[in-house]
């Protein structure tokens, strides 16, 4: 009867917002995950600028320490 018919439209409804809100949960997610690893690749990158410099610095100043300038 009129009841059931109006659970059934009720439910339909219900399905149709969730397949929606599932799709753009979805595209939530991708989205999140592309910005992610562009942040991460970002961060490794500069990490390794960082160490590069840090090796540079640390072989520099173990040159100098082996070769003291003399005061004149």
């Amino acid at each position: 009867g009129a009841p059931i018919d109006a659970l059934r439209a009720s439910l339909r409804g219900q399905k149709a917002r969730l397949t929606t809100l599932g799709t753009e949960v979805s595209a939530m997610w991708e989205a999140w995950k592309e910005t992610a690893g562009s942040s991460w690749a970002k961060v490794e990158h500069s990490a390794h600028d960082a160490l590069d410099w840090i090796a540079g610095w640390m072989r520099n100043q173990s040159l100098s320490d082996q070769r003291p300038e003399t005061p004149v």
